[in-house]
Protein backbone atom coordinates (compact mmCIF):
# COMPACT_ATOMS: atom_id res chain seq x y z
CA UNK A 1 0.00 0.00 0.00
CA UNK A 2 1.19 3.43 -0.43
CA UNK A 3 1.72 5.79 1.85
CA UNK A 4 -0.62 8.32 0.65
CA UNK A 5 -2.96 5.73 -0.22
CA UNK A 6 -6.90 6.88 0.39
CA UNK A 7 -7.23 5.06 3.90
CA UNK A 8 -10.17 1.97 4.15
CA UNK A 9 -11.29 3.90 7.50
CA UNK A 10 -14.52 6.34 8.10
CA UNK A 11 -13.20 10.08 7.49
CA UNK A 12 -14.09 11.82 11.01
CA UNK A 13 -16.53 14.61 10.05
CA UNK A 14 -16.14 18.08 11.43
CA UNK A 15 -18.05 20.95 12.24
CA UNK A 16 -21.28 21.88 10.05
CA UNK A 17 -20.72 18.69 8.19
CA UNK A 18 -16.99 20.13 6.45
CA UNK A 19 -14.46 16.96 6.21
CA UNK A 20 -11.42 17.51 8.48
CA UNK A 21 -8.12 18.87 6.87
CA UNK A 22 -6.47 15.98 7.10
CA UNK A 23 -8.99 13.64 6.75
CA UNK A 24 -8.57 12.63 3.44
CA UNK A 25 -5.27 11.55 1.22
CA UNK A 26 -6.84 14.29 -1.93
CA UNK A 27 -6.31 17.18 1.29
CA UNK A 28 -2.99 15.72 2.21
CA UNK A 29 -1.36 15.92 -0.91
CA UNK A 30 -3.03 20.02 -1.80
CA UNK A 31 -0.98 20.33 1.54
CA UNK A 32 1.98 19.31 0.34
CA UNK A 33 1.56 20.85 -3.15
CA UNK A 34 1.27 24.36 -1.23
CA UNK A 35 4.14 23.67 0.69
CA UNK A 36 6.98 26.09 -0.93
CA UNK A 37 9.95 23.03 -0.14
CA UNK A 38 10.91 19.97 -2.15
CA UNK A 39 9.03 16.89 -0.38
CA UNK A 40 9.77 13.46 -2.06
CA UNK A 41 8.36 10.68 -0.33
CA UNK A 42 9.73 6.89 0.45
CA UNK A 43 8.23 4.14 1.48
CA UNK A 44 10.28 1.20 3.37
CA UNK A 45 10.98 -0.46 0.29
CA UNK A 46 12.59 2.64 -0.80
CA UNK A 47 10.70 3.38 -3.92
CA UNK A 48 9.49 7.04 -4.33
CA UNK A 49 5.62 7.11 -4.17
CA UNK A 50 4.99 10.81 -3.83
CA UNK A 51 6.82 14.58 -4.89
CA UNK A 52 5.18 17.65 -4.58
CA UNK A 53 4.49 19.90 -7.30
CA UNK A 54 7.28 22.10 -6.04
CA UNK A 55 9.58 19.17 -5.58
CA UNK A 56 8.89 17.91 -9.73
CA UNK A 57 9.28 21.66 -10.99
CA UNK A 58 12.66 21.85 -9.71
CA UNK A 59 13.25 18.26 -11.07
CA UNK A 60 12.37 19.89 -14.37
CA UNK A 61 14.88 22.00 -13.96
CA UNK A 62 18.04 19.61 -13.38
CA UNK A 63 16.37 16.93 -15.79
CA UNK A 64 19.57 17.00 -18.38
CA UNK A 65 21.68 16.34 -14.85
CA UNK A 66 19.75 13.43 -14.09
CA UNK A 67 19.92 11.45 -17.67
CA UNK A 68 23.32 12.35 -17.99
CA UNK A 69 24.20 10.92 -14.36
CA UNK A 70 21.40 8.32 -13.73
CA UNK A 71 19.25 8.19 -17.31
CA UNK A 72 16.73 9.04 -15.69
CA UNK A 73 13.72 11.45 -16.58
CA UNK A 74 11.45 13.48 -14.46
CA UNK A 75 8.82 11.07 -15.44
CA UNK A 76 10.33 8.06 -14.14
CA UNK A 77 11.36 9.76 -10.81
CA UNK A 78 8.17 7.82 -9.30
CA UNK A 79 7.80 4.63 -8.30
CA UNK A 80 11.40 3.58 -8.74
CA UNK A 81 14.01 2.67 -6.27
CA UNK A 82 16.89 5.26 -4.71
CA UNK A 83 19.51 3.33 -5.22
CA UNK A 84 19.06 4.30 -8.44
CA UNK A 85 20.68 7.17 -7.67
CA UNK A 86 23.46 6.29 -4.99
CA UNK A 87 26.90 4.25 -5.83
CA UNK A 88 26.92 2.04 -2.33
CA UNK A 89 22.64 1.12 -1.82
CA UNK A 90 24.09 -1.25 1.05
CA UNK A 91 25.16 1.74 3.14
CA UNK A 92 22.30 3.90 2.10
CA UNK A 93 20.02 1.36 4.03
CA UNK A 94 21.79 0.76 6.93
CA UNK A 95 21.97 4.95 7.69
CA UNK A 96 17.72 4.35 7.11
CA UNK A 97 17.18 1.34 8.84
CA UNK A 98 18.83 2.66 11.97
CA UNK A 99 16.39 5.08 13.87
CA UNK A 100 19.02 7.05 15.32
CA UNK A 101 20.13 8.23 12.09
CA UNK A 102 17.14 10.55 11.72
CA UNK A 103 17.16 13.25 10.83
CA UNK A 104 19.84 12.58 8.29
CA UNK A 105 21.51 15.67 6.35
CA UNK A 106 23.97 14.90 3.42
CA UNK A 107 24.58 17.10 0.11
CA UNK A 108 23.80 15.19 -2.91
CA UNK A 109 25.92 15.84 -5.78
CA UNK A 110 26.02 14.57 -9.15
CA UNK A 111 27.63 16.55 -12.36
CA UNK A 112 27.05 20.33 -12.19
CA UNK A 113 24.27 19.48 -9.98
CA UNK A 114 24.37 19.98 -6.12
CA UNK A 115 21.46 18.86 -3.56
CA UNK A 116 20.98 19.32 0.27
CA UNK A 117 18.79 16.66 1.60
CA UNK A 118 16.79 16.08 4.92
CA UNK A 119 15.81 13.05 5.72
CA UNK A 120 13.02 11.93 8.32
CA UNK A 121 11.86 8.47 9.31
CA UNK A 122 8.05 8.64 9.21
CA UNK A 123 6.31 6.91 11.82
CA UNK A 124 3.16 5.16 12.63
CA UNK A 125 1.21 5.64 16.08
CA UNK A 126 2.95 2.63 17.45
CA UNK A 127 6.30 4.52 16.68
CA UNK A 128 7.70 2.06 13.82
CA UNK A 129 9.15 3.42 10.71
CA UNK A 130 6.90 3.19 7.60
CA UNK A 131 8.19 5.46 5.26
CA UNK A 132 10.67 8.43 5.03
CA UNK A 133 10.10 11.88 3.91
CA UNK A 134 13.38 13.84 2.43
CA UNK A 135 13.34 17.40 2.24
CA UNK A 136 15.88 18.78 -0.68
CA UNK A 137 16.81 21.98 -1.88
CA UNK A 138 18.64 22.78 -4.89
CA UNK A 139 21.98 24.37 -3.61
CA UNK A 140 24.29 24.01 -7.13
CA UNK A 141 24.82 28.06 -7.28
CA UNK A 142 25.46 27.88 -3.28
CA UNK A 143 28.00 25.47 -4.95
CA UNK A 144 29.39 27.29 -7.65
CA UNK A 145 29.62 29.97 -5.38
CA UNK A 146 31.21 28.29 -2.36
CA UNK A 147 33.74 26.70 -5.18
CA UNK A 148 34.77 30.33 -7.06
CA UNK A 149 34.96 31.92 -3.60
CA UNK A 150 37.35 29.02 -2.15
CA UNK A 151 39.22 29.54 -5.68
CA UNK A 152 39.43 33.39 -5.13
CA UNK A 153 40.16 32.94 -1.76
CA UNK A 154 43.13 30.35 -2.81
CA UNK A 155 43.66 32.87 -5.69
CA UNK A 156 43.60 35.80 -3.27
CA UNK A 157 46.00 34.32 -0.86
CA UNK A 158 48.48 33.12 -2.98
CA UNK A 159 48.75 36.55 -4.51
CA UNK A 160 49.10 38.38 -1.32
CA UNK A 161 51.69 35.91 -0.68
CA UNK A 162 53.92 36.99 -4.09
CA UNK A 163 52.77 41.06 -3.24
CA UNK A 164 54.35 40.56 0.42
CA UNK A 165 57.53 38.91 -1.41
CA UNK A 166 57.63 42.09 -3.76
CA UNK A 167 56.73 44.15 -0.86
CA UNK A 168 59.04 42.88 1.09
CA UNK A 169 62.05 42.95 -1.88
CA UNK A 170 60.78 46.63 -2.47
CA UNK A 171 61.22 47.75 0.82
CA UNK A 172 64.29 46.26 0.91
CA UNK A 173 65.35 47.29 -2.30
CA UNK A 174 64.22 51.12 -1.17
CA UNK A 175 66.37 50.64 1.96
CA UNK A 176 69.03 49.73 -0.11
CA UNK A 177 68.59 52.71 -2.21
CA UNK A 178 68.01 55.48 0.25
CA UNK A 179 71.29 54.01 2.21
CA UNK A 180 73.65 54.44 -1.02
CA UNK A 181 71.59 57.66 -1.87
CA UNK A 182 72.99 58.84 1.58
CA UNK A 183 76.43 58.05 1.21
CA UNK A 184 76.75 59.58 -2.70
CA UNK A 185 75.10 63.00 -0.75
CA UNK A 186 78.00 62.80 1.46
CA UNK A 187 80.47 61.69 -1.05
CA UNK A 188 78.83 64.48 -3.12
CA UNK A 189 79.06 66.79 -0.87
CA UNK A 190 82.67 66.29 -0.08
CA UNK A 191 83.43 66.88 -3.72
CA UNK A 192 81.49 69.83 -4.10
CA UNK A 193 84.00 71.28 -0.90
CA UNK A 194 86.86 69.98 -2.96
CA UNK A 195 85.54 71.20 -5.98
CA UNK A 196 84.95 75.02 -4.25
CA UNK A 197 88.47 74.80 -2.81
CA UNK A 198 90.45 73.92 -6.26
CA UNK A 199 88.18 76.75 -7.51
CA UNK A 200 89.54 79.24 -5.12
CA UNK A 201 92.99 78.30 -5.68
CA UNK A 202 92.57 78.23 -9.44
CA UNK A 203 91.61 81.47 -9.12
CA UNK A 204 94.27 82.72 -6.91
CA UNK A 205 96.79 81.14 -9.01
CA UNK A 206 95.26 82.89 -12.77
CA UNK A 207 95.51 86.35 -9.84
CA UNK A 208 99.11 85.48 -9.40
CA UNK A 209 99.70 84.76 -12.96
CA UNK A 210 98.23 87.86 -13.73
CA UNK A 211 100.63 89.31 -11.36
CA UNK A 212 103.52 87.39 -12.64
CA UNK A 213 102.72 88.79 -16.06
CA UNK A 214 103.10 92.25 -14.79
CA UNK A 215 106.37 91.63 -13.29
CA UNK A 216 107.86 90.57 -16.23
CA UNK A 217 106.54 92.87 -18.58
CA UNK A 218 107.99 95.31 -16.21
CA UNK A 219 111.59 93.06 -15.90
CA UNK A 220 111.14 93.84 -20.01
CA UNK A 221 111.13 97.40 -19.87
CA UNK A 222 114.07 97.56 -17.18
CA UNK A 223 116.25 95.10 -19.50
CA UNK A 224 115.31 97.80 -22.70
CA UNK A 225 115.97 100.88 -20.50
CA UNK A 226 119.55 98.98 -19.83
CA UNK A 227 120.31 97.94 -23.34
CA UNK A 228 119.92 101.47 -24.44
CA UNK A 229 122.19 102.66 -21.37
CA UNK A 230 124.89 100.41 -22.47
CA UNK A 231 124.50 101.57 -25.88
CA UNK A 232 124.74 105.24 -24.60
CA UNK A 233 128.06 104.16 -22.22
CA UNK A 234 129.36 102.70 -25.50
CA UNK A 235 129.10 105.87 -26.74
CA UNK A 236 130.71 107.76 -24.19
CA UNK A 237 133.22 105.14 -24.34
CA UNK A 238 134.05 105.60 -27.96
CA UNK A 239 134.44 109.16 -27.32
CA UNK A 240 136.79 108.78 -24.33
CA UNK A 241 138.68 106.02 -26.90
CA UNK A 242 139.06 108.74 -29.43
CA UNK A 243 140.32 111.12 -26.90
CA UNK A 244 143.07 108.64 -25.70
CA UNK A 245 144.23 108.00 -29.40
CA UNK A 246 144.63 112.01 -29.81
CA UNK A 247 146.30 112.35 -26.60
CA UNK A 248 148.81 109.65 -27.68
CA UNK A 249 149.27 111.34 -31.00
CA UNK A 250 150.10 114.52 -29.09
CA UNK A 251 152.23 112.93 -26.51
CA UNK A 252 154.27 111.29 -30.05
CA UNK A 253 154.51 114.98 -31.56
CA UNK A 254 155.51 116.21 -27.92
CA UNK A 255 158.51 113.63 -27.85
CA UNK A 256 159.63 114.18 -31.27
CA UNK A 257 159.72 118.08 -30.24
CA UNK A 258 161.46 117.70 -27.32
CA UNK A 259 164.13 115.09 -29.35
CA UNK A 260 164.83 118.34 -31.18
CA UNK A 261 164.71 120.75 -28.80
CA UNK A 262 168.30 118.62 -27.29
CA UNK A 263 169.35 119.02 -23.72
CA UNK A 264 166.28 121.83 -23.26
CA UNK A 265 162.94 119.48 -23.95
CA UNK A 266 164.14 116.44 -21.87
CA UNK A 267 161.83 117.37 -19.09
CA UNK A 268 159.24 118.30 -21.37
CA UNK A 269 160.08 114.58 -22.77
CA UNK A 270 159.66 112.82 -19.68
CA UNK A 271 155.99 114.35 -19.17
CA UNK A 272 155.38 113.33 -22.93
CA UNK A 273 156.01 109.66 -21.86
CA UNK A 274 153.72 109.92 -18.99
CA UNK A 275 151.08 111.22 -21.06
CA UNK A 276 151.52 108.61 -23.81
CA UNK A 277 151.55 105.94 -20.97
CA UNK A 278 148.17 107.61 -19.47
CA UNK A 279 147.01 107.37 -22.98
CA UNK A 280 147.85 103.75 -23.50
CA UNK A 281 146.27 103.03 -20.42
CA UNK A 282 143.64 104.94 -20.81
CA UNK A 283 142.66 102.98 -23.76
CA UNK A 284 143.39 99.84 -22.56
CA UNK A 285 140.63 100.61 -19.52
CA UNK A 286 138.27 101.83 -22.46
CA UNK A 287 138.94 98.50 -24.23
CA UNK A 288 138.21 96.35 -21.18
CA UNK A 289 135.09 98.71 -20.49
CA UNK A 290 133.86 98.48 -24.59
CA UNK A 291 134.06 94.33 -23.79
CA UNK A 292 132.45 94.77 -20.62
CA UNK A 293 129.39 97.04 -22.11
CA UNK A 294 129.44 93.97 -25.26
CA UNK A 295 128.89 91.50 -22.84
CA UNK A 296 126.65 93.57 -21.24
CA UNK A 297 124.41 93.64 -24.44
CA UNK A 298 124.50 90.14 -25.06
CA UNK A 299 123.40 89.25 -21.72
CA UNK A 300 120.85 91.66 -21.93
CA UNK A 301 119.86 90.32 -24.74
CA UNK A 302 119.74 86.98 -24.30
CA UNK A 303 117.92 87.53 -20.76
CA UNK A 304 115.11 89.77 -23.04
CA UNK A 305 114.88 86.82 -25.08
CA UNK A 306 114.40 84.54 -22.17
CA UNK A 307 112.20 87.05 -20.36
CA UNK A 308 109.82 86.87 -23.37
CA UNK A 309 109.60 83.13 -23.49
CA UNK A 310 108.59 83.15 -19.67
CA UNK A 311 106.10 85.76 -20.67
CA UNK A 312 104.72 84.01 -23.08
CA UNK A 313 104.43 80.56 -20.32
CA UNK A 314 103.09 82.91 -17.88
CA UNK A 315 100.85 83.87 -20.56
CA UNK A 316 99.80 80.78 -21.46
CA UNK A 317 99.84 79.43 -17.43
CA UNK A 318 97.54 82.57 -16.58
CA UNK A 319 94.87 80.87 -19.93
CA UNK A 320 95.23 77.59 -18.52
CA UNK A 321 94.36 79.36 -15.17
CA UNK A 322 91.50 80.84 -16.22
CA UNK A 323 90.10 77.87 -18.80
CA UNK A 324 90.67 75.67 -15.47
CA UNK A 325 88.82 78.24 -13.00
CA UNK A 326 85.90 78.20 -15.68
CA UNK A 327 85.74 74.16 -16.09
CA UNK A 328 86.02 74.05 -12.78
CA UNK A 329 83.21 76.94 -11.85
CA UNK A 330 81.43 74.71 -14.40
CA UNK A 331 82.19 71.57 -12.12
CA UNK A 332 81.16 73.17 -9.54
CA UNK A 333 77.52 74.05 -10.55
CA UNK A 334 77.66 70.41 -12.18
CA UNK A 335 78.51 68.93 -8.72
CA UNK A 336 75.42 71.09 -6.73
CA UNK A 337 72.81 69.32 -9.97
CA UNK A 338 74.38 66.32 -8.84
CA UNK A 339 73.52 66.96 -5.28
CA UNK A 340 70.48 67.69 -5.96
CA UNK A 341 69.25 64.84 -7.77
CA UNK A 342 70.97 62.28 -5.15
CA UNK A 343 68.72 64.44 -2.58
CA UNK A 344 65.62 64.04 -5.20
CA UNK A 345 66.89 60.16 -5.17
CA UNK A 346 66.53 59.62 -1.30
CA UNK A 347 63.60 61.60 -1.13
CA UNK A 348 62.02 59.03 -3.88
CA UNK A 349 63.45 55.81 -1.87
CA UNK A 350 61.73 57.34 1.00
CA UNK A 351 58.24 57.59 -0.90
CA UNK A 352 59.29 54.00 -2.20
CA UNK A 353 59.62 52.61 1.65
CA UNK A 354 56.91 54.10 2.49
CA UNK A 355 54.86 52.85 -0.44
CA UNK A 356 56.22 49.61 0.53
CA UNK A 357 54.97 49.98 3.88
CA UNK A 358 50.85 50.86 2.65
CA UNK A 359 51.33 47.82 -0.09
CA UNK A 360 52.36 45.50 2.25
CA UNK A 361 49.80 46.57 5.11
CA UNK A 362 47.43 45.74 1.66
CA UNK A 363 48.70 42.71 1.76
CA UNK A 364 48.05 41.74 5.26
CA UNK A 365 44.48 42.85 4.69
CA UNK A 366 44.24 40.69 1.23
CA UNK A 367 45.48 37.84 3.97
CA UNK A 368 42.64 38.41 6.23
CA UNK A 369 40.17 38.58 3.40
CA UNK A 370 41.02 35.40 1.78
CA UNK A 371 40.94 33.46 5.07
CA UNK A 372 37.79 34.95 5.55
CA UNK A 373 36.38 33.63 2.74
CA UNK A 374 37.92 30.82 3.54
CA UNK A 375 36.32 30.87 6.92
CA UNK A 376 32.62 31.34 5.08
CA UNK A 377 32.81 28.73 2.59
CA UNK A 378 33.74 26.18 5.29
CA UNK A 379 30.73 27.54 7.60
CA UNK A 380 28.54 26.80 4.71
Amino acid sequence: MSLIAPSRRARPVGRRGHVPLLGSVETLRAVLDSVEANVFVADLDLVLVYANRRAMATAATIEPALRESFGTGVADLLFGSIHRFHRDPARVERILRDPRSFPHRATFAFGPVSLATNIAAVTGADGVIVGYCVAWDDISDRRVLRETTQRVADELGEASAGLSAVTTALGEQARSTALQAQTAAAATEQMSASVQEIATNASNAATLAGQAVTAVGDATDQLTALGTSSQEIGGVVRLITSIAEQTNLLALNATIEAARAGEAGKGFAVVAGEVKELARETAAATQRVTELIATLQSDSGRASHAVAGITELIQRISDAQTSIAGAVEQQSATTNEISRSVAEVARTADLTLEGAASVGEGAEHVVTTSEQMREMVHED
